[in-house]
């Protein structure tokens, strides 16, 4: 899919069609319009018709999961609409009408804007959190599409990056994991629902994979280059002397992080140093007492402030049902937020060792 798109010359949408059997070269809406006379010659006036957001961006085809890739790797695009035909490239868009207009939310020759040659790393990290916040809220007739409808656009975007990764994470031996780990259900969003794959599905999404789940996603406000991030609190599957390399598709069956679980306390509720996302439901009270963090950064402080009051950002995860065939101890993600360091076992008994996170 991804050498389809992206080394294709011009890519033809049917923004118009409901569906795969509607068409798209059929009769156009008619647009209303007045006629006035200027010495003795016609001039005719219409409401202004070139509406690239609402006849594109918003139209059926572009609220698709799988078209969000075809459109970020294609290099010219001519979409038909039921008002008239738009032209998209790297220079902006263009209308019947003559109109040229920029449009912010496509990104030039993207998925390479990310190189390091391009932008700096800010800008990288942006670029990914909302291109995977707008991919989250796209529709799938079949939510099990969700990992594979965009593997082709991940695949660029992990060459690019210069990094490893799948299911949506990112690891390039630095920070990217870490961020792309901080991921919480969208603010419009009451709760995940997890996907049920079918049983012949060569790879396992795992729970710390937003892929995994129906539902919109947004990221933790981490400021850039205001967070430290521990390099052994958490290794990814990619890391140096694990897994070899690999992306969302292969097959590559449960995969699993490796993190240090640490005990934490409870905040009150609303209480200004002490906040958590939960994916789905909030456990229940027996089960909130087997909740662990995984410390995945803290916060940069401009004057020295103990760490008791440094804000941690974690990582939520509870044990699963089932141990390893080997009776080891198996967690899952339930969730993510922030905390101050004097909530958090930092020190104690349960402070070491690593766990296995599927």
């Amino acid at each position: 899919m991804e050498d389809v798109f992206s080394s294709a010359y011009c890519v033809l949408a049917a923004s118009s069609a409901k569906g795969q059997e509607d068409g798209f070269l059929t009769p156009r809406k008619e647009n209303d319009f007045l006629t006035f006379d200027k010495g003795g010659q016609p001039l005719y006036t219409c409401r202004f018709m070139d509406d690239f957001k609402t006849h594109v961006l918003e139209g059926p085809l572009n609220k698709r999961g799988w078209v969000l890739q075809e459109r970020a790797l294609a290099h010219r695009t001519i979409f038909f609409t039921d008002r008239q035909t738009y032209w998209e490239c790297g220079e902006g868009v263009r209308c019947e009408t003559l109109t040229k207009m920029d449009n912010s939310a496509h990104i030039p020759n993207f998925p390479s804007k990310i190189s390091r040659d391009n932008s700096d790393r800010g800008e990288r990290i942006r670029l990914y959190e909302n291109l995977y916040r707008q991919y989250s809220r796209l529709e799938f007739t079949r939510w099990h599409d969700r990992p594979i409808a965009i593997a082709g656009l991940e695949k660029r975007l992990i060459r690019d990056l210069e990094a490893q990764g799948g299911f949506g994470v990112f690891d390039d031996g630095r920070s990217l994991l870490h961020r792309s780990l901080l991921w919480r259900k969208g603010q419009e969003v009451s709760t995940l629902e997890r996907i049920e794959f079918p049983p012949d599905r060569a790879f396992v999404v795992p729970s710390w994979s937003w892929m995994g789940y129906e539902g919109a996603i947004d990221y933790l406000d981490l400021p850039l280059g205001g967070v430290d991030w521990p390099p052994d609190a958490i290794l990814g599957p990619w890391a140096e002397g694990g897994a070899e390399m690999w992306h969302t598709g292969d097959g590559k069956g449960v995969v699993a992080l490796s993190a240090a679980a640490r005990g934490f306390k409870m905040g009150k509720e609303n209480e200004e140093d002490f906040g958590i996302f939960y994916d789905r439901t909030e456990p229940s009270k027996t089960d909130e007492k087997t909740l662990k963090c995984v410390v995945v950064g803290k916060r940069i402080m401009k004057s020295k402030i103990p760490t008791d009051e440094t804000t941690h950002y974690v990582l939520l995860i509870a044990p699963k049902k089932m141990d390893s065939p080997r009776g080891e101890k198996i967690y899952e993600r339930v969730g993510v937020g922030y905390m101050k360091g004097r909530f958090i076992d930092l020190v104690g008994s349960e402070a070491s060792g690593l766990v296995n996170v599927q």
